[in-house]
């Protein structure tokens, strides 16, 4: 998880969250709670406003 938040930050897209809700989903990934569409709903969910306007 760290490591693909720091490469969207790498690339201009900052998620906001706490390592909490850090843990949480990779958790729920690593035991196929989650899956990538919602990943992906988490990650959208949590972009700061800057990067909203780049996707």
């Amino acid at each position: 998880m760290y490591v693909m938040l720091a490469f969207l930050e790498f690339n201009g897209l900052r998620v906001e969250c706490t390592d909490a809700e850090i843990v949480e989903a990779g958790f729920a990934l690593a035991s196929g709670a989650m899956k990538y569409e919602e990943l992906l709903k988490w990650i959208r969910e949590r972009l700061d406003t800057e990067s909203k306007e780049l996707i």
